[in-house]
């Protein structure tokens, strides 16, 4: 967690314009010819995109990096990207969520390769309801202690067991554990936020635990500045600290026009110093990857 840490040393990292070096923690790549790019329809939950098309749409938005997640076990095109464009692209490899049947030798093995081949995290979703029993039967533990033995960066969608985590955190706390989505449950919708919050923002008391804040904007039937994400934002952010809450948008599942994810964070945050803003818009997530 070094990393985080001195990054509130620093200067703030900005571009032309006063504006910080943004980074999405999260977009699904790269185009898959029997899914829609982006969400299209809007209703679309499997869309996808590729790289010409995901460089215009930063270049419009003002996202100078994004975090690729594979998708249909298409990683090597994506380490593809990151290897023309190191500065534009890394990736987060996900693991199929039946390596927790394998060893623990198996699993150190299996990650030791992804990140020798060039990725910076993994990434398991235990989402089906084989994988949630999975989950509840402490069959991930195993890859969470790889993860942790290896020091490598792990992040997990599994919203409906949010409360689960505070084992998790407390057993592997060399872990560096990413909650993805800030927690949400994907496709559902929040009119109130307070629920979820009462078991997300305790996991602040985990140095070793980190939040994504992606995908968000789906959890409202709402439309921009979508006012009702501006205190759920602000009370994540407040709790976790800039240091440990990255910006995101999960990209391919998101219909609306990509800079007014940007701008949402700049208007539900705007009490933030300038640094700090810095921090979760994109040099944080950085750091906990160890991207330079």
């Amino acid at each position: 967690m070094d990393g985080l840490d001195e990054l509130s040393e620093n200067e703030p990292n900005e571009k032309e314009g006063g504006y910080p070096m943004i980074c999405d923690a999260q977009v699904h790549t790269p185009a898959v010819a029997e899914r829609p790019e982006r969400a299209d329809p809007p209703n679309s939950w499997a869309g996808s995109i590729g790289k010409e098309s995901l460089s215009s749409e930063m270049a419009a938005a003002g996202v100078d990096r994004a975090v690729l997640v594979p998708v249909d076990g298409r990683v090597d095109e994506c380490l593809e990207w990151s290897r023309q464009e190191p500065g534009q692209y890394t990736v987060v490899a996900p693991l199929p969520p039946d390596t927790c049947l394998q060893s623990f030798d198996q699993v150190l093995t299996d990650i030791s390769l992804l990140m020798e081949r060039g990725c910076r995290g993994v990434r398991i979703s235990c989402f089906t309801e084989e994988d949630i029993e999975r989950f509840d039967r402490g069959d991930m533990d195993v890859v969470f202690r790889a993860a942790e033995a290896l020091e490598v960066p792990f992040m997990i969608l599994a919203a409906s067991r949010l409360g689960s985590m505070h084992r998790i955190a407390e057993q592997f706390p060399g872990l560096k554990l990413c909650i993805d989505h800030m927690g949400i449950i994907p496709r559902h919708k929040y009119p109130d936020f307070g629920p979820l919050l009462s078991d997300l923002l305790p996991l602040a008391d985990f140095p070793n635990v980190v939040v994504k804040l992606t995908q968000i904007i789906r959890a409202v039937d709402e439309s921009f500045p979508y006012p009702g994400l501006h205190q759920p934002i602000q009370r994540v952010v407040d709790a976790f600290g800039p240091h440990r809450a990255f910006w995101g948008s999960d990209l391919t599942v998101y219909p609306n026009p990509y800079p007014e994810c940007v701008e949402l964070f700049r208007l539900a945050l705007a009490g933030l110093s300038h640094q700090d803003l810095n921090l979760v818009m994109g040099d944080s997530i950085c750091s906990w990857l160890s991207w330079p």
